[in-house]
């Protein structure tokens, strides 16, 4: 089988790096294909995935309709060359019409309810859109639900052991705590009119938290804050999620990080006017709170960075959330080597999933 991933954003690589080299143990070939952005590229060489950049912005395609059609145009291009059997992605909506015209079988996971605009544009065109259970919206008979998080894709115990090197590498000092700050860059499509942290809020909490903990700024724009700039995290981006599991607090913007840290046992301060599904589950189990006030961030910032036993407790927690969860990896190559019966079997038993891919419950 010979398979086309698209990859839109960094999280991406993570979510099906593992997959694709499983895939090709098991005699399989692939080709993803990528945004030309400079930490997909460091990620993609980084884990020596065989790729295609199908989009750069630049002056030439710079408005999203240019941005769009030559990233169509592109993935038709590789595609033609390696015709491929199935696609696969996370509703880029670039590979959607491709997939459709040439004839092959498309499949998308989506985790984001608030990006409406982009389903708009991918679900005609898709076999499948796969959901967590946590997923709120329901999206019809194409609408496949799974007992998981996207994360989980790469952060269960048989595929990531955090590196304590990366404490050093840092400068960490013996007890020192550690907190993560994460600013997004509000361009993605359903970020369109979202807030987050203003600036003189980032300053406060830098300020705020840099008495209890060592703080590591993590920015997907460019930070133009003098301030803030001394706390600008300076690593390989794959060691990020070693720096996650070994820290003691995260507060950002971005969902995703969030949703590692619950994978991670570390607790997360979700700031954001966007409601998400997987954020509401996670809080629900206790690992992560979701608020939309900077001083219901600080407040619980402090309570937490004051807890003893935080790590300890953070981990009974995820513990109990991952024994009743699924390995995504195992179930993507499942549903994919044996598809369309495979979807065809999760409509029928929708307790096949956790029947047959619940992950191994020994955890780091």
């Amino acid at each position: 089988m010979r398979i086309i991933v698209d990859i839109a954003h960094p999280a991406h690589i993570h979510y099906f790096r593992n997959f694709v080299k499983e895939m090709e143990k098991r005699g399989h070939q692939y080709l993803m294909t990528l945004r030309g952005k400079d930490i997909i590229i460091k990620l993609a060489n980084y884990y020596n995935l065989n790729y295609e950049i199908r989009s750069n912005i630049n002056k030439e395609n710079a408005s999203k309709l240019n941005y769009a059609l030559t990233s169509i145009r592109n993935i038709y291009k590789f595609a033609k060359k390696f015709k491929p059997d199935f696609f696969v992605d996370m509703g880029t909506i670039f590979a959607a019409p491709v997939a459709k015209f040439i004839g092959a079988p498309y499949i998308a996971f989506d985790d984001t309810e608030a990006a409406s605009n982009a389903r708009l544009l991918f679900m005609p065109f898709a076999n499948y859109i796969l959901t967590p259970n946590s997923f709120s919206n329901a999206l019809g008979k194409k609408h496949i639900k799974f007992n998981g998080f996207m994360e989980l894709f790469y952060l269960l115990q048989k595929y990531f052991k955090p590196d304590l090197n990366i404490l050093s590498e840092l400068g960490v000092l013996k007890d020192e705590k550690i907190c993560i700050l994460r600013f997004v860059s509000w361009e993605a499509f359903h970020d369109k009119a979202q807030k987050g942290f203003s600036e003189s809020e980032k300053i406060e909490l830098v300020s705020e938290i840099s008495k209890r903990a060592r703080v590591f700024i993590s920015s997907e724009s460019d930070l133009v804050i003098n301030e803030l700039k001394p706390f600008l995290l300076k690593i390989h981006p794959a060691k990020i999620h070693d720096l996650l599991a070994f820290s003691d607090l995260y507060i950002g913007e971005g969902a995703t990080m969030a949703s590692e840290c619950a994978m991670l046992g570390t607790p997360a301060i979700y700031f954001n006017t966007i409601n998400a599904g997987t954020i509401n589950e996670q809080e629900n189990y206790g690992l992560v709170f979701h608020y939309k006030s900077i001083k219901d961030v600080l407040k619980m910032s402090d309570k937490l960075l004051r807890k003893a036993d935080l790590k300890k407790e953070w981990n009974e927690k995820r513990n109990k959330m991952l024994n009743e969860k699924i390995d995504m990896t195992a179930f993507l190559i499942w549903f994919v080597e044996n598809y369309p019966e495979s979807a065809v079997t999760i409509k029928k038993k929708p307790d096949f999933l956790y029947s047959n891919f619940k992950q191994n419950s020994v955890l780091w």
